[in-house]
């Protein structure tokens, strides 16, 4: 019982902090819907969702509860236009959370873990199975979510990174977005498409993935074993997707999040 009134309490604190820290200025740019122990549903604008997860679990972190640890969260975030079905919504928000809770299973030190997937569609049956189709190119993926939501490469420094690119008069939305496209047809076509891009933006982009844990910005994927595979992941669709969701401002943005 100990137990669980701290983890109530911490959740409260947490939220509270989180939503303040967020929303300050935004109020009404989002919605509670249910909390309860620690179950959370909330509907917000599409660029508060991601901070709102990153403040969180940083609050979080500083309210260890009764046994000195921290509560780790498994957060599912779906961002779509505001005519979605919300009941498909909810099921897909659902779906990415248990992906994340997944991942912690796997690796419980990295504390909190966020799995979140952008919709354009009217509709959407399996985000898991949508991502797989649309990030594997042979042994190439283009994606590594889900991510912890702090630490070293997290969405945390992700949003850092696109926050960044979004300041810079050097980067031109168009070629961030074809370059991507590229890298759908496979990591050597998308290495020359990185070498022809003007030289600032090529530089800044080289830079933003150093500091994302690239040990060699020229490249936009690194190699990783799995089993008895090698595979070439790159994180720049994920940054891509983040810095498409700070462009847009909300007056504009006709899309939300859950």
């Amino acid at each position: 019982e100990r137990f669980y009134h701290s983890m109530r309490v911490a959740v409260r604190k947490g939220l509270t902090t989180a939503l303040n820290e967020v929303f300050w200025d935004a109020p009404k740019n989002y919605q509670l819907l249910m909390l309860g122990g620690d179950d959370l549903l909330l509907v917000c604008s599409a660029r508060h969702a991601l901070p709102f997860v990153c403040a969180y679990a940083k609050a979080l972190n500083n309210l260890p509860l009764c046994d000195d640890q921290p509560l780790s969260i498994g957060a599912g975030v779906v961002i779509a236009k505001g005519t979605f079905p919300f009941h498909r919504l909810h099921a897909t928000a659902e779906a990415l959370a248990d992906s994340a809770k997944q991942r912690y299973r796997a690796a419980p030190n990295m504390g909190s873990v966020v799995d979140w997937h952008v919709t354009s569609s009217s509709w959407l049956e399996d985000p898991l199975a949508e991502r797989r189709a649309d990030s594997l190119v042979g042994r190439a993926v283009l994606s590594n979510k889900p991510y912890p939501v702090l630490g070293t490469l997290s969405l945390s420094t992700l949003l850092e990174q696109a926050g960044k690119l979004t300041q810079t008069n050097t980067m031109a939305r168009s070629q961030l977005r074809n370059l991507v496209v590229v890298m759908r047809k496979g990591p050597e076509l998308a290495e020359l498409a990185l070498l022809e891009l003007p030289d600032k933006m090529r530089f800044t982009l080289q830079g933003v993935l150093q500091s994302l844990g690239n040990s060699d910005g020229h490249q936009l994927f690194q190699s990783q074993e799995a089993g008895d595979s090698v595979w070439q992941i790159s994180v720049l669709p994920d940054l891509v997707e983040l810095f498409e969701i700070n462009r847009r401002p909300d007056h504009h943005n006709k899309e939300d999040a859950t």
